[in-house]
């Protein structure tokens, strides 16, 4: 998207991901500003508009769903991201941890194994917060 985007574009996809941050803050009671105080909710619907725009936004609309408690529609957003890119180590860190979330342990094991695989050289220890 950025190689070759008209710069509304490029506003369009900062203004819906500062959005749904802002919403989640607020939401989490992080943030005082009243443009944090939009409600519950918002957060994933912003970034389902970011996600529309440019994909790589899925890994945090999948993170907001799993935040919400929603860990099921995450797991949809995260499968979606690795079927575009496959092994990437913040959808597969997402899938697992939606997965755990559903008790579904066997399936979460084995998308932990290779989460792990892929972030292995990585020098820091990824949160669902980081996603």
């Amino acid at each position: 998207m950025f190689g070759y985007s008209r710069g509304a574009d490029v506003l369009e996809l900062a203004a819906a991901v500062l959005d749904a941050r802002l919403s989640e803050a607020g939401a989490t009671g992080g943030c005082r500003h009243a443009l944090a105080a939009r409600g519950r909710g918002a957060g994933p619907a912003q970034l389902r508009r970011a996600a529309r725009l440019y994909y790589p936004v899925r890994e945090s609309l999948g993170g907001a769903l799993l935040r919400a408690g929603r860990p099921a529609e995450a797991e949809t957003v995260f499968r979606a991201d690795l079927e575009r890119n496959p092994r990437n180590p913040r959808s597969l860190f997402g899938l697992a941890e939606s997965l755990r979330a559903q008790k579904k342990a066997a399936d979460a094991a084995w998308v932990r194994a290779a989460f792990e695989g892929a972030w292995r050289d990585a020098d820091t220890q990824l949160t669902s917060r980081d996603l």
